[in-house]
């Protein structure tokens, strides 16, 4: 594909003002291909209500890959969204704390339910790493053994997958679903490291290479049901951008510096809007939303009491 259809999405990254509790200070270094950021004070949090849409086009989506999700068991919740073959139950965004606890986050209610601990049978001091989740609900999450395992996203129940790690140098990476094309029911696990974006086929589990960043980067990603990518990356000042899925072409940036990224960082796009996870004095996480229309941060809440690690959505989310 190449870097323009990327490019495509820098409408929606113009301006932005932070409301709530995400001040911050500003960073001066932004490069060329970064957008310029206006930053504001202001009251209360906003609503988590799925109200905005992200207005862009689906730079990649119509590019058809060869990997579906194959996996219709497990999980509880759906999200109700685009295509078909979607779990009819709760839906939300997955995240998983610290201490190995999966929770589900609700956007509409901006509360989080405690799911249960995760009963993976891992090494003391393994941890999860990431999280996606399928279109039936049923959460992919790797952790830091750099193995590969199947959540229930209703009860926590695990099972370890044959995942043989560290296939073409992916070792840890993120992980998130990503429809094959705009509303199809097929989708592709797309994984990305500090170099660049691969996927795995889910019948075979094996990884397949696709382009590289050119330069390390340290990201998490989300995807949606219109078949667009996102990275969010945590560096100084983090930004968000649309990634070309198999090209790792990274499109315009969005500086979201007022988002500190010095401890655990996590992110989702549900209802059009992008969910920030994040533990800036690595105690507890806070919530934020930037939603792309109005432009703005809003902070949802301002600590969990606990950290977060990971978070995944469905591609069955709303994407307005």
């Amino acid at each position: 594909m190449g870097r323009s259809p990327c490019c495509q999405f820098a409408f929606a990254f113009a301006s932005l003002a932070v409301i709530g509790c995400a001040t911050g200070s500003r960073d001066e270094d932004d490069s060329a291909s970064t957008t310029d950021v206006t930053t504001t004070t202001g009251g209360g949090a906003a609503s988590a209500g799925p109200s905005s849409t992200t207005g862009n086009p689906s730079g990649t989506g119509s590019d058809s890959a060869t990997t579906t999700s194959g996996s219709g068991t497990g999980g509880g919740g759906g999200g109700g969204g685009s295509g078909s073959e979607c779990s009819p139950a709760e839906g939300g965004i997955f995240v998983i704390s610290k201490t190995n606890d999966l929770h589900r986050f609700d956007p509409t209610s901006a509360k989080l339910k405690l799911v249960g601990p995760l009963m993976c049978q891992v090494s003391a001091g393994v941890i999860p790493v990431s999280i996606a989740v399928d279109r039936q609900e049923l959460a992919w999450v790797l952790y830091s053994d750099r193995r590969l395992y199947k959540v229930s996203t209703a009860s926590a129940a695990c099972e370890k997958t044959a995942f043989v790690p560290s296939q073409h140098g992916f070792s840890t990476f993120s992980l998130a679903f990503v429809a094959n094309a705009p509303d199809f029911s097929s989708e592709t696990l797309t994984i990305a490291n500090n170099l660049g974006t691969g996927s795995i086929d889910m019948g075979t589990l094996v990884v397949t290479p696709h382009g590289t960043f050119g330069t390390s980067q340290t990201l998490q990603l989300t995807g949606t049901g219109k078949g667009e990518l996102y990275g969010f990356f945590t560096t100084k000042p983090a930004y968000l951008s649309p990634i070309d899925k198999l090209t790792a072409a990274i499109g315009a940036h969005l500086n979201i510096d007022a988002i500190k990224t010095t401890g655990p960082s996590a992110f989702a796009q549900w209802g059009g809007s992008f969910w920030f996870f994040t533990a800036p004095i690595g105690t507890s996480s806070r919530i934020d939303r930037y939603d792309p229309i109005a432009k703005t941060i809003s902070t949802i809440n301002a600590s969990v009491g606990f950290e977060i690690v990971a978070a995944g959505v469905s591609t069955c989310a709303p994407t307005k």
